[in-house]
């Protein structure tokens, strides 16, 4: 079981079966949600602040199409946070996006793990322990 995931989703009926999927095959112990991709930069920044009692997410799930800050806006602007905080982070796409492009991007990005279509499913969760401990 991991200690936490961010779900990145402007969608909150999304973000509320997702959270309830983690919970249910245990996932996770803690489930977040931003709703859009500068909500969460402003989320994982807190971890500056030595009073927050937030736990870190280990797995990020990130949507692609968002207001204010999408998927690709929210990944450059990661890239700009310190380098031993974006290495305590997996980020998986989690899109409905049909869009091969976004696929191909995704897939090819340094910080993402994968791409998969909503909605997460036990499958989808058990592939990324699969592929996670096998980096090990």
């Amino acid at each position: 079981m991991f200690k936490s995931v961010l779900l990145i989703d402007d969608n909150r009926c999304d973000n509320f079966v997702h959270r309830k999927i983690i919970e249910r095959f245990q996932f996770a112990k803690y489930v977040y949600d931003c709703r859009d991709g500068q909500e969460a930069l402003d989320f994982l920044n807190q971890y500056k602040n030595p009073d927050s009692t937030v736990v870190n997410p280990e797995i990020i799930f990130l949507d692609i199409n968002m207001p204010v800050m999408n998927g690709w806006e929210f990944l450059e602007e990661y890239n700009q946070l310190k380098p031993d905080l974006q290495q305590q982070h997996i980020i998986v796409m989690l899109s409905t996006s049909a869009n091969p492009t976004d696929k191909f991007k995704a897939k090819n990005h340094p910080f993402v793990l994968d791409f998969m279509s909503k909605p997460l499913s036990k499958e989808k969760l058990e592939k990324i322990k699969t592929v996670l401990e096998y980096e090990k």
